[in-house]
């Protein structure tokens, strides 16, 4: 009873679609941006100061939203890095201060 349940188990992860599932692999490239940019929409946005100056806004600084999760693409390792900044959603970040950002999650494909 054990081995069957060892080979069952081992079967159907090795299959190659359960394995992707179980592994977390996208099939393609643009499933796995479309992954990670549907989870960066989903973290909410923050305020950050910023030279608006380049953006053709009559005042020089002020606060601009900013998505709190972004993506960024990894060509060593095949995978897109969703980044998060560590502020609560809808917060003011403080002026002239870099927000320190953390991996949180992996697109595979």
């Amino acid at each position: 009873m054990k081995r069957f349940l060892l080979i069952a188990l081992s079967t159907g992860l090795l299959l190659p679609n359960s394995a992707e599932a179980f592994w977390g692999k996208y099939p393609s490239k643009n499933q796995a941006f479309q992954a990670c940019l549907k989870w960066e929409r989903a973290g909410g946005t923050y305020q950050n100061w910023e030279d608006l100056a380049a953006y053709n806004v009559p005042a020089q600084y002020g606060y601009k939203t900013t998505n709190r999760r972004i993506c960024r693409l990894e060509n060593e390792t095949n995978q897109f890095l969703g980044f998060e900044k560590r502020i609560r959603r809808g917060g003011k970040a403080p002026k002239n201060r870099n927000l320190d950002s953390e991996v949180k999650k992996n697109f595979r494909f």
